[in-house]
């Protein structure tokens, strides 16, 4: 369908998962992308199927939701993948990019010893909260 609104943000990740075809087994990308309107009503705006996670994979995902009329987002928000990350700033120049709290809050418990990781990721989550 036609995407002729403006997003606040738009969520994009990937799902990795394997595909049994005849007697070989690949990894493939299940892409997705959610947007949130100005008034916070949420939307799939789509999601396909691709090789990797790569940055031309990411980059056919968004020429086809521009396609589409996806042109006006405030911000993406994903993980740190380098061909997402370099596919927003290519396709989307002047949208703002920002890490999702997930990544950013596993990333920072994993560093941690497991005796303390709980602690600092209730202290990300009042932080987040607040």
């Amino acid at each position: 369908r036609p995407h002729s609104q403006k997003y606040a943000f738009v969520y994009a990740d990937a799902i990795l998962f394997k595909v049994h075809r005849g007697h070989v087994v690949t990894s493939n990308s299940l892409l997705v992308a959610i947007g949130i309107d100005p008034n916070g009503r949420r939307e799939v705006l789509g999601f396909d199927i691709g090789d990797s996670e790569s940055k031309a994979s990411w980059m056919d995902f968004f020429s086809e939701l521009k396609q589409r009329g996806l042109t006006n987002v405030d911000m993406f928000v994903s993980d740190a993948h380098c061909g997402l990350k370099d596919a927003i700033t290519t396709q989307f120049q002047g949208s703002l990019w920002q890490r999702c709290q997930f990544h950013f809050s596993n990333d920072c418990t994993s560093i941690l010893a497991l005796k303390d990781r709980k602690e600092v990721a209730n202290r990300l989550k009042d932080l987040f909260n607040a």
